[in-house]
């Protein structure tokens, strides 16, 4: 937004700093993610798939901006928990080190959000969730050093390495957390923390992420 501005932050938040913006520009949700895709509404309820089918009723296809794969990332307590209690030496894994923007508490158990197909929240906003997040070796950083942490939680991504390749879309990766999107009805909703939610569908299987070619996270293992 130019040096003026520029000046004018670093002064006053005592570090240099620049004031940026996101444009209007967007990209495409690749392979089944986004619910309105041709692909996604095979995974979403039987009402979206007929909303989809009459012109002025379907909504528009869901697209990125500054978001890597999807509008949301959902993960659990409970997951997060488990995750704490591979780690020696009485350590908590920073639940910010898996970058949900929506974490959910009251879970059945750990991990069972591999098979959330769908939220409600407060408002009848829903959202449906269409995939496993796969990790990378970012969840083994210190933020105080940059670097992989110097105790256990430097090994964090292989201890879910060990049980945690469940998705055949990305078969190398621990999974952990769900991909989710604010579908067409709940634009311009609020949600609220300590808000309630509810599981409104579950799927029988795990999805399998198929998000073709290269991500931020690795390659796809799917074949087209």
């Amino acid at each position: 937004m130019g040096n003026e501005l520029a000046s004018w932050f670093s002064d006053r938040l005592g570090f240099e700093t620049r004031l940026v913006y996101i444009g209007n520009g967007s990209r495409a949700v690749l392979g089944s993610l986004a619910p309105n895709s041709r692909g996604g509404l095979k995974k979403v309820r039987w009402s979206y798939r007929l909303r989809a089918l009459v012109p002025f009723l379907a909504f528009p296809e869901e697209r990125l901006v500054f978001n890597d794969l999807a509008h949301y990332l959902v993960v659990t307590e409970e997951s997060t928990a488990q995750v704490s209690s591979r780690l020696e030496g009485n350590l908590e894994m920073d639940v910010r080190k898996f970058r949900p923007n929506i974490v959910v508490k009251g879970a059945s158990g750990p991990f069972v959000e591999d098979f959330w197909g769908e939220l409600t929240f407060e408002g009848s906003v829903q959202m449906p969730l269409t995939a496993n997040c796969y990790r990378c070796q970012s969840i083994t950083v210190d933020y105080e050093t940059g670097k992989a942490a110097a105790d256990d939680c430097g090994l964090v991504w292989k201890k879910l390495n060990k049980d945690r390749r469940v998705d055949k879309g990305a078969k190398y990766s621990p999974v952990f957390g769900r991909y989710g999107y604010c579908f067409g009805s709940a634009i311009e909703k609020s949600l609220t923390v300590g808000g309630k939610v509810k599981v409104t569908q579950v799927n029988p299987t795990r999805t399998t992420f198929d998000w073709p070619h290269l991500t931020s996270f690795g390659l796809s293992q799917t074949k087209k």
